[in-house]
């Protein structure tokens, strides 16, 4: 791919705005080509946060610099605990698009492409190749949706949609304050939680918890809150706790269909 690196503009009778440029586009030909005020009066400059995903795909881009030609930028994104930072000058193309190229310090591997689209919501944000391509940790990625306000996180309410005050209380009398942020609390807020409704032996019914946060083995866990109060717990790290005296092992059951 061709990057552009100027825009020539030559204005035809009324007004009518050319980009008179060689260069290949993202889009098919057929896309309207932008107006002066859309690629010159867009302000692109700020810091730019990933909005409507996961925390563990923290993404900000600091955009700095922005003339007729482009803007400098200066991204770091994570997938949890791998990270991956990227920064450059995109060019800004015919079809409204500002565009980076990524040339590989790798011999033999093709350039990669990180395409920047305003829209009314804010900036998406897209790119070619792998996270290794670009250079970042494995499962790295700066797709998104980006926005200059707060951003918003899917998992922000997990830990009260699930659970009780009460019932994070009598988990953290278990753990004790020692084990209840780190081991649980954290893994939860920062992780992924898969939620099981359960039936006991005895026909009584029991909520299953699998925590962990992915690329981090040690922040896990496994945990069975029953409906009469009973708490069974398991971490690889600090091992087993529970509030059932003489309970070694989680209770036999079932996963409801």
């Amino acid at each position: 791919m061709k990057i552009k690196k100027k825009l020539i503009y030559c204005f035809v009778f009324t007004g009518i705005l050319i980009g008179l440029c060689g260069c290949d586009s993202k889009n098919n030909s057929d896309d309207v080509a932008p107006t002066i005020d859309m690629v010159l009066d867009t302000n692109y400059e700020g810091i730019w946060n990933r909005t409507n995903v996961h925390s563990g795909y923290y993404g900000t881009v600091e955009i700095t610099n922005q003339d007729e030609d482009g803007f400098d930028f200066m991204g770091n994104f994570s997938y949890y605990s791998h990270v991956g930072s990227l920064e450059g000058r995109a060019y800004f193309q015919e079809d409204g698009t500002a565009v980076y190229e990524y040339v590989s310090d790798m011999e033999g591997q093709e350039n990669q492409y990180v395409y920047f689209t305003m829209t009314e919501t804010g900036l998406i944000i897209s790119a070619t190749g792998s996270s290794g391509d670009l250079g970042f940790g494995m499962n790295v990625s700066a797709d998104g949706d980006y926005t200059t306000e707060e951003p918003e996180y899917t998992n922000a309410t997990v830990l009260e949609d699930n659970f009780t005050d009460e019932e994070l209380e009598s988990i953290k009398s278990v753990l004790t304050e020692e084990y209840y942020d780190d081991y649980f609390k954290n893994v939860i807020e920062l992780g992924v939680l898969e939620v099981s409704e359960c039936t006991l032996e005895d026909g009584s019914k029991a909520v299953y918890y699998n925590g962990f946060i992915p690329t981090m083995g040690y922040y896990n866990f496994e945990l069975l809150k029953c409906d009469n109060g009973d708490i069974y717990y398991y971490n690889y790290e600090i091992g087993w706790k529970t509030n059932v005296s003489g309970a070694i092992d989680f209770p036999i059951f079932t996963v409801d269909e």
